[in-house]
């Protein structure tokens, strides 16, 4: 919050020392406007102290106080002009303090019941700072009454941080608090100081206050979005990309009107949530494959759903002993990936690099992927002459992208920018497609973060985009508790895939104050199935009564099989999907039932690739919780998972 005016030399010094103060302790208003009787008042500072309660200073540069002083008025020398008669600012702050109080007593989440009354939950106290007063005569004017004692500070309190924190602690507070101010109190206090940090619902309601987290990282989207170098935005899981994002497409549309615009993500979800929270109509919202099919539709390709693949696959696994030893979802991720890098010669199939396979693809191995890829495509060839639906979603993209690569396309060279939102899981031909609907002279805006790549795992060097230079790192984790953030990196912090890709990780710093603290994370060992599915529903029950609403509760499950034991849960509005459908989402808790099948089946031996895929799922699923989290499982966790045991809570 700045200034109205200019700031005095005495403002300006006070106020930068204000500023200096811990700001996990401290919170500074700089001449906050005061509603009172008859317009409102502009005190010169108000601090917040968790510690000690609200603070208002008024600051007067006075070069003396000369006699004929008394407690209405000061006669006092100034700078700029001379000696002047003026009222007392002792009178000045104490009304100014009143006003806040009064403001302060609207608001119920500041009040508690105190010998039968109701009273503000902290105390208040008003200060006179007179920087250039020394304090020998701040001392004399005590003494003759002229200033009430202790509460006016000289210029020795502002000879450093600490003596100015000293000069706090001795103010003579009407009480000191039994604890510190809770966040409740203190979000509620800021956003009495400051309208902006209100948050209002759609008919512009006031229904709470930005936390110092949140304003912070809204602060820092907005200084990511509008600078004109970033390309890349890449951060730890929580530090606010999706926002950076949001506020870049908001910038675009108030001071680029005439740009075409596209923000593109990976699921419907997550475009969901975009097209709500970017409200310029200028913008268009898609999720990739959504823009696949325009492309197509705009062709006059007629559209039906995509096949699946797996419908094909199960059968043809369950006549083929050979395909039964890779399995349905095996053969599926193969044919899927090879569509995606564009290898369709099975010759080349079986000399090409290949990782993150969780069985060995040994010679024998591919010769079996090679028959099963061309038993599929006959498959789809038949359907197609027969003029039924054959295409796959790896399909329609490898269409999309052949159909813009005629330079008649009328998507061709479309958009000014696109904005891509969990760019971390866009394969290469993903990101061709999108340079071709992309003007030459325009401009890709990308949100990523490798260790949250629960799909594909490609640098952005093999996706054909230089981005050196061009990088915003945003390294504190808002969103989750420090507790959390410690146990999901506790997960990937040795994993070897991850660590060749050092130059695209980035560290959360846990050292900021603004990252939050909270409940040690939950490890609930069960005897069985049943055990494991009824602690489950026990914690979502444990947290509705703690206050947690049923819509912000999420149950994240490690497969397909595993969601229909939670069905009745969905019924009561929690959030209940496979680790595949979580991407961008966060809730206040989650749990993450059958922990034990995280890392796949016991008996399957994995590569040390898709050991990290495994490891990047379950450290997305234990971002999604800002607040509360816990894991639940029977029989014995996998020892990839020995690193987390130091940050659970093992509720037996």
């Amino acid at each position: 919050m700045g200034m109205s005016r200019k700031p005095t030399p005495g403002e300006k010094m006070i106020g930068d020392l204000l500023r200096k103060l811990p700001k996990n302790e401290y919170f500074v208003a700089t001449e906050p406007r005061v509603p009172a009787p008859g317009g409102s008042l502009r005190p010169d500072f108000v601090v917040i102290s968790r510690r000690y309660g609200v603070l208002v200073i008024e600051v007067k540069d006075y070069l003396e106080i000369l006699e004929g002083s008394n407690q209405k008025t000061l006669r006092v020398r100034t700078a700029s002009k001379g000696v002047l008669t003026l009222e007392n600012p002792e009178e000045t702050s104490l009304n100014y303090a009143h006003a806040l109080a009064n403001k302060f007593q609207e608001f119920e989440e500041l009040m508690h019941l105190w010998e039968g009354k109701k009273r503000l939950v902290f105390p208040y106290q008003n200060v006179v700072a007179l920087p250039n007063i020394p304090k020998s005569e701040v001392s004399y004017l005590e003494k003759q009454g002229i200033f009430s004692q202790g509460i006016v500070w000289s210029r020795q309190t502002f000879s450093s941080v600490e003596t100015l924190k000293a000069a706090i602690e001795a103010l003579p507070w009407r009480f000191k608090p039994t604890h510190l101010l809770d966040d409740t109190v203190l979000h509620t206090l800021r956003g009495v100081l400051d309208p902006q940090l209100v948050v209002r619902d759609q008919n512009k309601r006031p229904i709470g206050f930005l936390s110092i987290s949140q304003e912070l990282l809204t602060k820092e989207a907005v200084e990511a979005a509008e600078s004109s170098t970033v390309r890349l935005v890449r951060g730890v899981a929580g530090s606010g990309k999706s926002l950076v994002l949001i506020h870049r497409a908001h910038y675009l549309a108030e001071f680029y009107p005439e740009l075409r615009v596209l923000a593109i993500t990976f699921n419907k979800h997550l475009a969901e949530r975009l097209r709500a929270r970017i409200e310029p109509q200028e913008v268009e919202v898609s999720t990739f494959h959504q823009l696949c099919v325009q492309v197509l539709k705009a062709s006059g390709i007629a559209w039906h759903s995509p096949i699946r693949r797996d419908t094909f696959l199960q059968e043809y696994v369950r006549k083929n002993s050979a395909a039964q030893a890779l399995g349905v979802d095996f053969l599926d991720e193969e044919i899927g990936w090879r569509k995606d890098v564009g290898l369709s010669d099975n010759v080349a199939y079986l000399t090409a690099e290949r990782k993150g396979r969780g069985k060995g693809l040994n010679r024998e191995g591919r010769m079996v992927v090679n028959a099963t890829w061309d038993a599929y495509r006959d498959y789809q060839n038949k359907l197609a002459f027969r003029r039924q639906p054959w295409r796959d979603w790896e399909d329609v993209v490898n269409e999309a992208l052949h159909l813009l690569e005629k330079t008649d396309h009328m998507f061709k060279h479309h958009y000014d920018v696109v904005l891509i939102d969990e760019a971390q899981d866009f394969a290469p031909v993903w990101i061709q497609t999108i340079k071709h609907v992309l003007k030459p002279n325009g401009t890709l805006f990308i949100c990523d973060d490798p260790t949250q790549s629960i799909f594909r795992q490609y640098s952005w060097e093999e996706k054909g985009i230089s981005v050196r230079g061009r990088t915003k790192l945003l390294t504190v984790p808002y969103r989750c508790t420090r507790q959390i953030t410690e146990l999901a990196y506790s997960l990937i912090q040795h994993d070897s895939v991850l660590k060749q890709l050092a130059d695209e990780i980035v560290s959360p710093n846990m050292d900021s104050p603004f990252v939050l603290s909270g409940d040690v994370p939950h490890l609930a060992p069960c005897y069985n199935e049943a055990e494991t599915i009824t602690r489950t529903h026990d914690y979502v029950e444990e947290w509705v009564g703690r206050g947690i609403d049923y819509s912000q509760i999420a149950v994240l499950c490690p497969n397909r099989n595993v969601v229909k034991h939670f069905a009745g849960l969905r019924q009561k509005g929690v959030y209940v999907e496979n680790f595949e459908k979580m991407k961008g989402l966060e809730f206040q808790a989650v749990v993450i039932p059958f922990l034990c099948r995280s890392m796949g089946n016991p008996d399957e031996t994995l590569d040390d690739e898709a050991l990290s895929h495994k490891r990047r799922r379950l450290f997305t699923a234990m971002t999604r919780a800002r607040l509360l989290l816990a894991m639940t499982y029977h029989g014995t966790l996998p020892p990839a998972l020995d690193d987390i045991m130091p940050h659970v809570f093992v509720n037996v």
